[in-house]
């Protein structure tokens, strides 16, 4: 702080305050999550504080102190230059959490203003000199109560398309109308990426600390280096020696200091909007074999979220498609499906068919079908339930809701609907479980057991299964009508949503997908037996579980 008062000595404390966000909050802020004085040990962070464009776009991964950026300009803003701030989320609920985890803890640590906090409600924090408006965008509505000196649209991914143009009139009558916006990315061209692709483009550079070498450039996940014990470590999420993995120099191959002075370099100077693309990888404190771990996933949902939470970078998903190759690489013509089991998982498509795919898992990972085919009503699955020692059955809610859920509570503790929400959610959950105890309890009217799943996650785990080689077919699999039919029929494609959002989804392209969907369900019993325990300590005791032609017997866990 002496330093940069000797640099200013014409100006008081509070004139340069005013004109440096870095000195005010040295001066004034404290971390919340920490509660610790502000520090900006992290040399990549300060430029994002002190460049002052009129438009500023962060593309960011999770957990690089962004937020905490967009706290301190707005509090120093509203003190200093009496700018009054709208600050806005996609979703209120999401405002109302952040407000009160977030924005109301910074004001209490930061008592300079809080002593001039005048009006303290969720929406609304009025100080002394200016306020600071909070807000949902979830339509129109909700972003047309206010005038604004700074527009901060956080998590800006997600804003509804058409409610962007309106936030943006809350600078209308400003002399300053400055506007932040913050996200992490999903799909390349579209969202906080597409407005990150107007501006500058800055990435953070650091130089080689070889002597000979110095070669200054921008860290990429392409210069991680790591041994196959450290691989092998970080996929068990095992400590992992320091050195073992690290960043190397693209020139010498020297390992990189991440925390090193460097400087952010535009990649398209003069574009007019200040662009900053910040991954975990600037970051000191993010650990590598972490990161290692998440990058050796291969669920194309998991390699996503990889992209975007780690590196902080768009990614556009492989756009693919089951193929009957595919389906013959699984076949062993020594596997045939048996005439019985003692312990399975069931999956169950509904529609005018009732199609129903049954499968036990290895213990080397190999899953394996026990039967699969149409059934004509609800009472062929009780049979079924038997034979195969079913622990945990899934059916599809939808479109008979009535008589799922009646079949269902007669399998009590084993039985569970499943439901796939139909909007798309900001940050997708593969699985949420109710088991409906507590109702129950209540003395309500009954309602099996449901699971709540992402259509697009559990087909990704279906897929991963075929292209992995996890799933096994029996000898007769391609002779059945339906199997590779229902399979195939399966494409992973881009598409926008009504609001323009794009996404990612399967489609059948209007042709039968039960069997795979049954699959689907039958990955979700599995699920439900192994993480939620469900389906676990019920007798399924029957005179014809695990009998099968030629006095074959099974063991508990279904193999023979």
């Amino acid at each position: 702080m002496t330093e940069l008062l000797c640099a200013e000595p014409q100006k008081t404390l509070d004139e340069f305050l005013a004109l440096d966000l870095v000195a005010w909050c040295l001066r004034y802020r404290k971390e919340v999550r920490r509660g610790i004085p502000y520090s900006f040990a992290e040399p990549w962070l300060e430029e994002i504080y002190t460049e002052d464009a009129k438009e500023k776009v962060v593309m960011k991964a999770a957990q690089v102190r962004i937020s905490e950026y967009l706290i301190s300009e707005a509090l120093w803003r509203i003190d200093t230059a009496a700018w009054s701030v709208f600050y806005a989320f996609p979703a209120f609920t999401k405002m109302s959490d952040f407000v009160k985890t977030r924005i109301n803890p910074a004001i209490l640590a930061c008592p300079k203003m809080h002593a001039q906090l005048v009006n303290d409600e969720i929406r609304v924090k009025a100080f002394q000199t200016a306020a600071l408006f909070l807000s949902g965008a979830q339509d129109e509505s909700q972003v047309t109560t206010a005038s604004a000196d700074l527009l901060i649209r956080d998590e800006y991914e997600f804003f509804p398309p058409e409610v962007l143009p309106v936030t943006a009139k809350r600078l209308g009558d400003s002399d300053h109308a400055h506007i932040r916006d913050v996200s992490h990315p999903r799909f390349p061209g579209a969202g906080i990426a597409a407005r990150h692709d107007e501006s500058d483009k800055r990435r953070w550079h650091v130089r080689c600390p070889k002597a000979k070498c110095g070669h200054e450039q921008s860290l990429d996940w392409d210069q991680v280096k790591f041994s196959e014990k450290a691989a092998d470590l970080a996929d068990h999420n095992k400590p992992v020696p320091a050195g073992e993995i690290y960043l190397a120099c693209r020139r010498c191959g020297t390992p990189l200091d991440r925390g090193a002075p460097g400087r952010w370099i535009p990649q398209q100077p003069g574009a007019g909007v200040a662009g900053f693309q910040v991954g975990k990888l600037i970051r000191p404190r993010a650990g590598l074999a972490e990161m290692l771990r998440q990058s050796r996933l291969t669920v194309e949902h998991e390699v996503q979220a990889f992209y975007n939470y780690d590196l902080g970078l768009p990614y556009s998903p492989k756009g693919m498609q089951i193929g009957r190759e595919m389906l013959d690489a699984l076949v062993r013509k020594d596997y045939h499906l048996p005439g019985g089991a003692k312990f399975s998982y069931m999956g169950v498509d509904v529609g005018l068919k009732l199609h129903t795919w049954i499968e036990r898992q290895e213990k080397d990972g190999h899953r394996y079908p026990l039967f699969y085919g149409a059934l004509d009503d609800f009472k062929d699955l009780d049979r079924l339930m038997a034979r195969f020692g079913v622990r945990t059955a899934v059916v599809d809610a939808q479109p008979e809701t009535r008589q799922a859920n009646a079949w269902a509570l007669r399998h009590q503790n084993r039985a569970a609907l499943c439901y796939f929400p139909s909007r798309t959610e900001k940050k997708p959950v593969l699985l949420r479980f109710d088991d409906k105890k507590k109702q129950v309890a209540k003395g309500e009217s009954a309602t099996a057991p449901t699971a709540t799943v992402n259509r697009t996650m559990i087909c990704d785990i279906n897929e991963n299964d075929i292209t992995e080689g996890r799933l096994v077919l029996p000898a007769e699999a391609p002779r059945h009508p339906e199997l590779y039919p229902h399979f195939t029929a399966m494409r992973r494609v881009k598409e926008k949503d009504r609001a323009g959002e794009i996404r990612v989804t399967w489609d059948d392209a209007g042709k039968p997908d039960h069997l795979f969907f049954a699959r689907n369900y039958a990955l979700v019993a599995r699920m439900l037996y192994m993480d939620h325990k469900f389906g676990r300590g019920i007798s399924v005791a029957a005179d014809n579980i695990g009998t099968v032609p030629g006095g074959r017997e099974f063991t508990k866990e279904g193999s023979w």
